[in-house]
């Protein structure tokens, strides 16, 4: 007998998913539905469903509707919508949107069930408390539809007011024909919306005005709006009404990105700021001020209008906005205005990640120009809310240019305030890059100590779930994390998913509850997945997407079984195969492969680079000619891991002194690219009168911070910082022994 393949594959993880438990919940109970008690009713319908029993299926919902834990009663309702006749999916609309009426994306599921059984005060009835600002579009779209369809005049002041006070979406855009049918302006299908509406300007009530001006701004049609910023204006005069952030916000890019007088647009919003009130003022002045930068010879102007929109924003998202323009303004302009802007406001930034490009853009350019005493004081100086990733950034380049003598620290020993640099640079949540970096920096070789930085967490962590954060206190071992007496709801609910074969539900399910999974939970959830791997590759991606959320959102020292997830060896055979074969380090290769497809053997960049280690067409076909091979599918995983080991290990070979760094720099960047930048970082570094490293003049870790492709320059940290993991975790390398290898500095030290 043939078994399918969904078969084939539950039971390869069937065995595995006992592990799922066994660090979830206690696994003595004789019987899946022993384990699951009430719950298991769900999981049995779902079997039934796949049988295309629906008689049994909606038995075991109901049951489970009755009896389950929440979260699964709550799937079990909402399956119910999908099952029997009519007046079976009707029922089950109506308890969903009763029982749970405070959860929006039932009441979506509710109202999807009315509307296509044309019950449109019911949507209407379940939609009565929608928040225009912020419930999803579909909601809303739905309750407007219904509205049409029973003729209630409260769809036109609805769709307006839906309009104004956020961006424009397809949902917006679907009904808006309907709405100027409503209001007197029949279109025909195949009409040009822009002409006829052109054509239609003397007829229009000032409502419709206001939203093809919204509509104009949606489609960047800002030289079509900009003539009509000063009706719009008098529209809101007329009516003494405040107008609305949104459509302030439309009058500023129509009037930014329509004019061709910048100087004389600029003062016109200048004396449109005196007109507005409060924080109505920040667009006025914050676009004033975008407009005198553009028109030219008016820092003075820019940079006090764009003080003033600070004073005046609203929120913390709107000054950070504001900030960041006026930095990147000041990169054109003085590094001594930019420090002096840090000092005033830098502390008061309130997602210091918003920084993170213009820290990097201003370290390049303070790094390129030889302003090495600057970037220190940028550091030093200017008490920043840096990012994790800025502080482990501008803490290590500040350490070694203090080591290298490229910059002056304050009093005390010159080594002394490197060591404490590079200190910082390994604190919890700055970049796993700088930290391997400063562990060589100081030559730490305590495997203790190395290995409570290497399961620290990196950047980008969140500490937004408390139950992940739970579950990583006072472990049991250096190397567990806690275990979890008792599953909670979600996590109940992939472990049911697991166990009763149904995998290709969990990333799903993940996905909406991750933030209230444990850390164990999520951990489990990756190992099932990377077990279901061996036989579909689409859950190597899922496990690694799950495995990584994790630890970044996870408090504290992190289980090693954690970065083995995140840091997986898929295709291991075929990657020891083929490094062993070309002479490149495995670590290595897995940093790549993992950099440039996350495991994805199917994956296609938009520039056309395929698979495992993202080749293009050109490059595969010149590897397949050195290695004559006539035939082959760049998409089989052997096959690319074969071209990509292959193609890695000749870029090594033709690198300057066989550098590593360069050879990964070239993968990403091209090969002429990177010879191209080490001839200029010569160039400029003989100007210095210093002594030159052998290869880039500047030592290579800073080489890397003047690369003048963002993209190369985080690819080779990432790369490097991935190889040090993986060299960690499975090949007993000491992450400065790593770093050294790929610098090439136990060559050129």
């Amino acid at each position: 007998m043939k078994v399918s393949f969904k078969i084939k594959s539950f039971l390869s993880c069937l065995v595995f998913s006992l592990v799922f438990f066994s660090s979830c919940k206690d696994s003595k109970a004789d019987s899946a539905k022993e384990r699951h008690e009430n719950d298991s009713f769900y999981f049995l319908g779902l079997q039934a469903a796949d049988k295309e029993d629906e008689p049994t299926a909606t038995r075991y919902f109901k049951s489970a509707r009755k009896n389950a834990s929440p979260l699964i009663a709550k799937r079990s309702a909402e399956a119910l919508t999908l099952l029997g006749n009519v007046q079976d999916r009707m029922e089950a609309a109506e308890y969903l949107a009763k029982k749970f009426s405070d959860d929006e994306s039932d009441l979506i599921i509710a109202g999807r069930e009315f509307f296509k059984n044309n019950e449109f005060a019911k949507v209407i009835s379940i939609t009565n408390k929608v928040d225009f600002e912020k419930s999803p579009n579909e909601l809303i779209q739905l309750r407007l539809n219904s509205l049409i369809e029973r003729n209630d005049s409260r769809f036109i002041d609805e769709y307006f007011r839906w309009c104004i006070v956020r961006p424009l979406s397809v949902e917006h855009l679907a009904l808006y024909r309907r709405y100027l049918a409503l209001t007197g302006i029949t279109l025909n299908e195949d009409a040009d919306l822009g002409v006829v509406m052109n054509a239609s300007k003397s007829f229009l009530t000032d409502e419709q005005k206001i939203l093809e001006f919204h509509r104009n701004i949606h489609s960047k049609n800002y030289n079509v709006a900009f003539p009509e910023v000063d009706e719009i204006l008098g529209i809101y005069e007329k009516k003494n009404a405040q107008i609305e952030d949104t459509i302030l916000s439309d009058i500023g890019k129509a009037s930014f990105y329509g004019t061709d007088n910048f100087y004389r647009t600029a003062m016109k919003f200048d004396k449109l700021a005196d007109k507005l009130e409060g924080s109505k003022k920040f667009y006025a002045y914050f676009y004033a001020a975008r407009m005198y930068d553009k028109a030219g010879r008016y820092k003075k102007q820019t940079s006090n209008r764009f003080t003033s929109a600070l004073e005046v924003a609203k929120d913390g998202a709107q000054f950070d906005n504001c900030l960041w323009y006026l930095l990147d303004f000041q990169l054109r302009a003085s590094t001594d205005d930019i420090i002096d802007t840090l000092k005033l406001y830098g502390s008061q930034i309130n997602d210091p990640e918003y920084f993170d490009d213009f820290f990097e853009s201003l370290s390049v350019l303070l790094i390129s120009s030889q302003k090495w005493q600057d970037f220190y004081r940028v550091w030093k100086e200017t008490n920043s809310n840096f990012s994790g990733y800025t502080t482990g950034k501008y803490a290590y380049i500040s350490g070694r240019l203090i080591e290298e003598g490229l910059a002056r620290g304050g009093a005390g020993l010159k080594t002394r305030q490197a060591v404490d640099a590079f200190t910082i640079a390994l604190s919890e949540g700055t970049s796993v890059y700088y930290k391997v970096c400063a562990l060589e920096r100081l030559n730490i070789l305590d495997k203790e100590y190395i290995k409570s930085i290497m399961l620290s967490r990196g950047v980008k962590a969140e500490l937004e779930s408390t139950a992940s954060g739970d579950a990583n206190k006072n472990p049991k071992k250096d190397d567990e994390v806690n275990e979890v007496a008792q599953l909670t709801d979600a996590g109940a609910l992939l472990a049911g998913y697991a166990e009763y074969g149904f995998p290709q539900k969990i990333f799903t399910e993940w996905l909406i509850n991750r933030k209230t999974l444990t850390a164990q939970e999520g951990i489990s959830a990756a190992k099932f997945l990377s077990a279901c791997g061996e036989h579909d590759t689409s859950y190597n991606v899922q496990s690694l997407r799950i495995a990584t959320w994790t630890k970044e959102n996870s408090v504290g020292k992190l289980p090693r079984e954690l970065s083995e997830l995140v840091y997986p060896r898929f295709f291991k055979a075929f990657v020891k195969k083929y490094c062993e074969e070309f002479g490149v380090p495995e670590y290595v290769m897995y940093a790549l492969i993992r950099s440039e497809s996350f495991f994805d053997p199917n994956a296609m960049s938009g520039a056309g680079a395929m698979g495992l280690s993202q080749l293009m067409e050109s490059t595969a076909e010149e590897v397949a000619k050195k290695l004559k091979v006539d035939e082959y599918d760049i998409f089989d995983a052997e096959t690319n891991i074969r071209f990509g080991t292959y193609y890695m290990s000749w870029l090594i070979s033709k690198a300057e002194e066989n550098n590593i760094l360069l050879s990964m720099c070239g993968y990403n960047g091209g090969s002429g690219n990177v010879r191209k930048w080490i001839r200029g970082s010569k160039r400029d570094w003989a100007t210095t009168g210093r002594p030159a490293a052998k290869i880039s003049g500047i030592s290579l870790d800073l080489w890397l911070e003047t690369v003048p492709y963002e993209e190369t320059r985080n690819y080779g940290k990432k790369l490097i910082s991935t190889s040090a993991l993986y060299g960690w975790l499975y090949y007993d390398k000491n992450p400065s022994e790593v770093v050294k290898e790929i610098f090439g500095w136990d060559v050129e030290k």
